[in-house]
């Protein structure tokens, strides 16, 4: 994944660090600003002191590091540019400091967010809506104002996931259970769904789930080297001697830390994935969504669009897998078998979430220094078996102008996303229906930028831009309301974000597409397809198959592998 800017010069983008800390003032010392703020009941807030250790690492991988760190559970970020260059930086995030969920706590019912400093043991509940909850969230995250900034990105960043419901308002998503008969919106019954009785669905009630790490290992492909990285918290914006000794311990302690991280580093092994790669291992599926039912609910999607009521639905369907895998096994799989701009192993079950692991070809909202963008990909082709038939797939792909005409709605509205944020005459389009190729499909993409506006914040404009309208449709409430009455379940993690968000305003997040989810004794996939005038069901029925597969795949192979891990709990190994 691309990273948060570590240059010490760069500004906010409003200029104002003050006025994010709730002062209303632009004048004054932060650590004056801060004391007035708590002062005023302004709640928890966790000034950090970044220690980091520089490390040669011309010999190490993120995932050989991910092994030796295997105990503290860490979330893994990489990048596979468009799906073949390297990004330039590897992240591996562990031990964290805040914790900040987002849920409903009853079905219908309102939410809050529940803030955890895990340093002190102390937490704050907010009933703010989403959007002011997050905001406030990152005002409580602040480097320590004597602290040098540090030349290593990533630091100080929450990290984390935002499921697809957040578009209906923070509010709890109505469940009706997967085999429940019920009328759609054009008035048919609703076919039952063959799911497993008792299966776990996507938890509906967490919204948003993130985290401040205070452990980081951030690899610089470009460099060869790496950082070990200790987020210190400090109780008070001051630095005097119990400040200073408190650090003085840390940086001892951290320097053993690392010191024994590359001791671990030379002593791990790690087992070569196994299996040729033309090879593909059956991979039963306990609960597979029943084709009618989706072949009736493009049918009343379908009849929306005659009406006008509206341009385009995503649909999704949702494969669930019984079992006991290894996330970083299927993730080691998938990464190799689909390599992807946004690649992660996202792990939350220490916060009461699940495990994921994801390779998304599709970025959501990107801001940096101020300038925001999105990639919208809308249009799919099978993989040809050749060059030459991959040549010809192209060639159709590009001259289809029903798939031309869904890409073209879902620029549209990704450029009014952005004029909505930004200065509209600094929105353009970068790039514009481009084919980029990935393991099992090839899709049009195209790139859109623009300058955010001062008095918009980053936490604003992601609100605006969520759910990407590649994942639900045009226009967007409409589309979301048909999602809401068609598909049996909440998505949860599925079609929402995954990513990293920056106090200081910037932020990168994929669409959680191609993503697995681990929960104790199974795994789901979910794909979908994007239903406009002149589809035809049987053909987006194989588009959700052939996106399903990537992930089922992975899921095969890992099983089917020589020297398969024990695993417990949620799913992964302990």
């Amino acid at each position: 994944m691309d990273a948060p800017s570590g240059d010490p010069d760069r500004k906010r983008r409003d200029g104002a660090f003050d006025d994010r800390l709730g002062t209303g003032r632009t004048s004054g010392t932060l650590a004056e600003n801060v004391h007035a703020l708590l002062r005023s009941g302004g709640g928890l807030f966790l000034f950090y002191y970044p220690l980091v250790r520089k490390l040669y690492a011309d010999a190490w991988t993120p995932v050989v590091a991910y092994e030796a760190l295997r105990a503290e559970r860490p979330t893994l970020l990489e990048s596979a540019e468009h799906g073949a260059r390297v990004g330039r930086y590897s992240v591996l995030a562990y031990r964290p400091l805040l914790t900040f969920t987002y849920a409903v706590e009853s079905a219908g019912g309102p939410g809050a967010a529940r803030i955890r400093d895990l340093s002190s043991g102390t937490e704050e509940r907010l009933t703010e809506a989403p959007e002011a909850a997050l905001e406030a969230f990152l005002t409580r995250i602040r480097r320590h104002p004597g602290a040098p900034a540090p030349d290593v990105p990533f630091v100080g960043a929450a990290i984390g996931a935002f499921s697809f419901e957040l578009a209906y308002g923070g509010k709890a998503p109505v469940i009706r259970g997967p085999a429940t008969p019920e009328k759609g919106p054009e008035g048919a019954p609703r076919a039952k769904d063959a799911r497993a009785k008792g299966a776990s669905a996507a938890d509906p009630l967490a919204l948003i789930r993130v985290f401040l790490p205070g452990r980081l290992v951030v690899f610089d492909h470009l460099t060869k080297t790496a950082a070990y990285v200790g987020l210190v918290p400090l109780s008070s914006p001051e630095l005097g001697s119990a400040e200073r000794a408190a650090l003085t311990e840390a940086e001892a302690a951290l320097e053993a830390e690392a010191e024994a991280f590359v001791a671990r580093l030379g002593k791990t092994a790690l087992p070569a994935l196994q299996g040729d790669r033309g090879e593909v291992p059956e991979m039963p599926v306990t609960a597979e969504p029943v084709d009618g039912a989706f072949v009736e609910q493009v049918g009343s999607v379908l009849a929306a669009v005659r009406r006008g009521a509206v341009e385009q639905v995503v649909l999704s369907r949702r494969y669930e897998v019984a079992g006991t895998f290894d996330p970083f096994l299927v993730y080691r799989y998938l990464r190799a078998e689909n390599p992807s701009p946004y690649l992660f192993l996202l792990d939350l079950s220490g916060f009461g979430g699940d495990v994921y692991a994801g390779s998304s070809p599709e970025s959501l909202v990107r801001i940096e220094g101020g300038r925001i963008s999105t990639r919208p990909i809308a249009g799919t082709r099978p993989r040809g078996k050749t060059p030459e038939e991959d040549a010809r797939l192209e060639a159709e792909l590009l001259a289809d102008a029903k798939e031309a005409a869904e890409h073209d709605m879902l620029v549209r509205l990704a450029e009014d996303d952005l004029r909505a944020v930004a200065d509209p005459e600094t929105v353009r389009i970068e790039a514009y229906r481009t084919v980029e190729r990935y393991s099992h499909v090839m899709h049009l993409v195209s790139h859109l930028s623009g300058r955010l506006r001062r008095e918009v914040t980053p936490v604003e404009a992601l609100f605006r831009l969520f759910p990407a309208g590649t994942v639900s449709g045009a226009p967007r409430a409409a589309a979301l309301a048909l999602i809401r009455r068609l598909e049996p379940e909440p998505r949860g993690l599925y079609a929402g974000g995954v990513g990293w968000i920056h106090p200081d305003g910037d932020l990168d997040l994929a669409i959680a597409i191609r993503t697995i989810r681990f929960y104790a004794g199974g795994a789901t996939v979910q794909a979908g397809a994007g239903i406009v005038a002149g589809s035809v069901p049987e053909r987006e029925l194989e588009e959700t198959r052939r996106k399903a597969m990537a992930l089922l795949r992975a899921l095969a192979r890992s099983t089917a592998h020589a020297e398969p891990f024990a695993a417990t709990g949620k799913g992964h190994r302990q």
